[in-house]
């Protein structure tokens, strides 16, 4: 079993995961952001800036990137962990 499956087997069973989404506030990122906290999962928003009033403040901890600038992914990941 990859660790991807375990973590998704995890998922199933009730379990939460601590997600990184970069591009939280695009479109697409945005709705995927909302079924990541419906779910319960612990998320770190990444954008170059916060979509205000999105309702959903409170629920995830949001981290400024520039993709172009990767001293600013490294502080999102700062104090991540992962598993194998």
């Amino acid at each position: 079993m990859t660790s991807v499956q375990r973590k998704k087997a995890g998922n199933e069973r009730g379990g939460s995961m601590k997600v990184l989404l970069a591009g939280a506030f695009g479109n697409l990122g945005f709705e995927i952001l909302k079924v990541l906290i419906s779910r319960g999962h612990e998320v770190i928003a990444a954008d170059l800036k916060e979509r205000e009033n999105n309702g959903l403040e409170g629920s995830y901890t949001f981290c400024p990137i520039n993709a172009a600038d990767r001293s600013t992914i490294s502080l999102c990941l700062s104090g991540l962990s992962t598993t194998s």
